[in-house]
């Protein structure tokens, strides 16, 4: 899978938690599905940070400004 699978994986497995809560015995499944959602957030920003975009970079070692 890719970042951007791992995120809309992510995405749904969220609303299908969501339709879990509220309803009594569906806590423990929203959870789970909560937390298999939370996995899969997680590996999309590991392959986003991967790839080079993690954010600003310093500059080079005696770089002209």
């Amino acid at each position: 899978m890719t970042g951007s699978d791992h995120y809309r994986t992510a995405e749904q497995l969220v609303a299908e938690a969501h339709k879990h809560l509220g309803h009594g015995d569906g806590q423990s499944t929203a959870a789970l599905w909560a937390a298999v959602a939370q996995v899969h957030a997680t590996l999309a920003l590991a392959a986003a940070a991967t790839a080079g975009n993690s954010g600003p970079q310093p500059p080079e070692a005696g770089a002209r400004h």
